[in-house]
């Protein structure tokens, strides 16, 4: 067996199935990690909502958790259910958001942002609290504050792409039909992950429909666009 098809066997063992997320995670002691991406397009056509985003971690699900990112949605309102409106009838919601486990992982919205715009967003562990940075100079957008609760090292590190949970409901958001993300300057701990320190998560948020991230070159990767 070859060394090149070796790697490759070792890559597809280090895929993690989901329904959700579509990225890749770094296991390690985690203090600060950072990214930039260009905020995705929705389709016109399209209703749902998404998250292009980095966190940190650790514990599982019930763990110590941080996040920041961007959000875009198109909902249809409740009472509008039964109108049968197209989606373009519907204005789509581009925004800035950051989420940690005292906001029980539910998005906070910051300020609004457009499609195309770059960002560029960090988690750094600062004197026991994480400082939140994310930056947009397209929409003139500078977040940077740092958290109230104490904050410690966590245990992994993630870019990710989201199908987001309804919070009333508990279950996913249908998946709206997004261009293609790229996430780039990828780092942690100040340092670039090498490819084969990264495990790739794939998302199936419906039947017939895995996004599955391209591997990692030049310290970015890309999760590619959703029908």
């Amino acid at each position: 067996m070859t060394l090149a098809r070796d790697r490759s066997v070792r890559r597809e063992r280090r895929v993690i199935a989901s329904r959700a997320f579509a990225g890749y995670l770094w296991y390690g002691r985690v203090t600060s990690m950072s990214a930039t991406w260009k905020v995705p397009r929705l389709a016109a056509s399209t209703v749902g909502s998404a998250a292009t985003s980095i966190g940190a971690q650790s514990g599982g699900s019930a763990g110590p958790f941080i996040q920041i990112g961007i959000a875009d949605e198109r909902l249809i309102p409740s009472e509008d259910a039964s109108l049968h409106l197209p989606a373009a009838a519907y204005e789509a919601a581009l925004y800035a958001f950051w989420s940690d486990t005292d906001h029980h992982f539910l998005l906070r919205p910051l300020a609004p942002v457009s499609a195309g715009d770059v960002v560029d967003a960090s988690l750094t562990l600062t004197r026991g609290r994480w400082r939140v940075r994310l930056v947009d100079a397209q929409s003139f957008l500078k977040v940077n504050f740092s958290t109230r609760d104490e904050g410690r090292p966590l245990g992994t590190a993630e870019w990710l792409q989201e199908d987001v949970t309804n919070a009333k409901t508990g279950r996913l958001r249908h998946y709206p039909s997004l261009s293609t993300v790229r996430f780039s300057d990828l780092r942690v701990d100040g340092t670039a992950p090498s490819d084969l320190s990264l495990t790739a998560e794939s998302m199936s948020p419906r039947p017939l429909l895995t996004i599955l991230p391209s591997p990692v070159g030049g310290d970015a990767f890309t999760v590619p666009h959703a029908p």
